[in-house]
């Protein structure tokens, strides 16, 4: 996995929307959206272990 990539799993993790995420990243609404979907497990996963580091709720 690239670095882009693991800082936009990452971002959606911590709650950020397709369109921020496609602001943040210079891509379009359904890019963010169709990587929403197509990384869902991996940013479940982030998110898990944020909320158990106490950065999330």
């Amino acid at each position: 996995m690239d670095e882009m990539s693991y800082e936009m799993i990452k971002s959606f993790a911590y709650g950020c929307t397709d369109e921020e995420i496609a602001a943040l990243y210079d891509i379009t609404t359904g890019e963010a959206k169709k990587y929403r979907d197509e990384y869902s497990n991996e940013i479940k996963e982030r998110r898990e272990e944020l909320r158990k580091g106490g950065y999330v709720e």
